[in-house]
């Protein structure tokens, strides 16, 4: 990963800020998702494809997360 990256935080840590952070299960690995202050959106491989994936709520509302310094 080029970009650079807060590190993990738990899955009962939530952002204070709305966005695009990666999200990590075991199931999955490390995708994008949007935080939109009250749950998180689907799961994305790419950045673009999260910001337009807002209002599908994600089934994995626990995982571990972390912010993106700068937008991909």
């Amino acid at each position: 990963m080029s970009e650079k990256v807060t590190h993990w935080f738990p899955s009962k840590t939530k952002p204070v800020r709305f966005g695009i952070y990666e999200r990590k299960l075991r199931t999955i690995g490390i995708r994008y998702a949007w935080w939109n202050g009250e749950w998180w959106g689907g799961f994305a491989s790419d950045y673009q494809h999260a910001v337009n994936n807002q209002t599908f709520r994600s089934g994995h509302q626990d995982g571990a997360w972390r912010g993106l310094a700068r937008k991909p």
